[in-house]
C-alpha cells in the first residue's frame, strides 16, 4: 500500500486542531457538572436545616427560635459538607436560619407574612469553577422556609 507524501502526518494535524473544539466543550461540560451539583447541595442544605430545625419542640416559656435556629444551621453545614462543599464560616460561606413569628413580615420572612410560626434557612456559598468557560454565577444563594410544628397562640389569644 502506498502513501502519497504530501498526506503524511494530516491526521494528527487535524485531530490537533479538533482537540481545541473538544477541549472547550468537555470543560464548559465539566464546569456546568459541577455548578449544578453545588448548586443543588446548597438547596439540599437549606431544605434538610430547615426541616429539622422546624422539628424541635420549644416550649412557650422559651424565646421562639433558641433551640431550632442553632441546630437548623448546625444540620445545613453537615449536608453542604456530607456533599463535598467546602464551606468556611469565616470566608466566604454564610448560614443563616430566621425563626418568623406569625403575622411578623420583613426581609427574611417576606413581604407577606406567613399566618404561622415559620423557620427560615438562608445558604449562601461562593462558587468557584474549575476551568471557568461556562458562564456560572459567582455565589450559591437559596432560601428555605418550613412551618414549624408547635405553633405558639397568637398575643392576646385567651
Amino acid at each position: 500500500m502506498r502513501v502519497d507524501r504530501r498526506r503524511r502526518g494530516a491526521a494528527a494535524i487535524e485531530f490537533v486542531l479538533w482537540l481545541n473544539a473538544l477541549f472547550l466543550l468537555v470543560s464548559g461540560l465539566v464546569d456546568w457538572a459541577t455548578y449544578m451539583s453545588s448548586r443543588l447541595a446548597v438547596t439540599r442544605a437549606a431544605m434538610d436545616g430547615c426541616r429539622i430545625g422546624s422539628a424541635v419542640f420549644e416550649p412557650a416559656s422559651m424565646t421562639p427560635g433558641t433551640l431550632s435556629t442553632p441546630l437548623a444551621e448546625d444540620r445545613a453545614l453537615e449536608v453542604l459538607e456530607s456533599l463535598g462543599v467546602v464551606c468556611d464560616l469565616s470566608d466566604g460561606c454564610d448560614i443563616e436560619a430566621t425563626f418568623c413569628l406569625a403575622g411578623s413580615g420583613g426581609d427574611v420572612c417576606g413581604p407577606v407574612a406567613p399566618p404561622f410560626d415559620a423557620l427560615v434557612v438562608e445558604v449562601t456559598v461562593e462558587y468557584d469553577p474549575m476551568f471557568g468557560w461556562a458562564a456560572t454565577p459567582d455565589v450559591l444563594h437559596e432560601s428555605f422556609m418550613m412551618a414549624v410544628e408547635n405553633q405558639r397562640e397568637p398575643a392576646g389569644t385567651p
